[in-house]
């Protein structure tokens, strides 16, 4: 029964956030759907700093610093994804690590809201 047992904890994880079990699978899917999302953000980063300039230098200011804001939130996502693990091990981390990589998301949205200067900013990338 304990080999059983270590056998499973090599193949499964428990997720937090998702409230069960994880195969690495499950987890890899995470990740790749985390890379889609930050590639977005690249474009949408892309696209600011163009917009940055084109604009005045009050409006110029203002967009760049939401795009080094924007970098940087990505670069703590990026930072995070390699602790996001289906060890049971390192679930503690691992849902830490998904938390840090929603919070940072949320505030990527606010940013990009600010800077594009539009009530109508785009929703969260899904």
């Amino acid at each position: 029964m304990l080999q059983k047992l270590k056998a499973m904890s090599v193949v499964f994880a428990f997720v937090a956030t998702t409230g069960g079990w994880a195969t690495t699978a499950s987890v890899d899917k995470y990740k790749e759907s985390t890379d889609a999302k930050l590639n977005e953000w690249d474009s949408r980063i892309s696209l600011l700093k163009k917009k940055a300039d084109t604009a005045g230098p009050e409006k110029d200011s203002r967009i760049r610093t939401a795009v080094r804001d924007l970098e940087s939130h990505r670069d703590r996502i990026k930072d995070e994804l390699g602790r996001v693990s289906e060890n049971p091990e390192d679930r503690a981390k691992s849902e830490n690590a998904r938390m840090a990589i929603e919070k940072h998301l949320n505030e990527m949205e606010m940013a990009y809201g600010s800077a594009s200067g539009s009530e109508n900013a785009p929703t969260r990338i899904q």
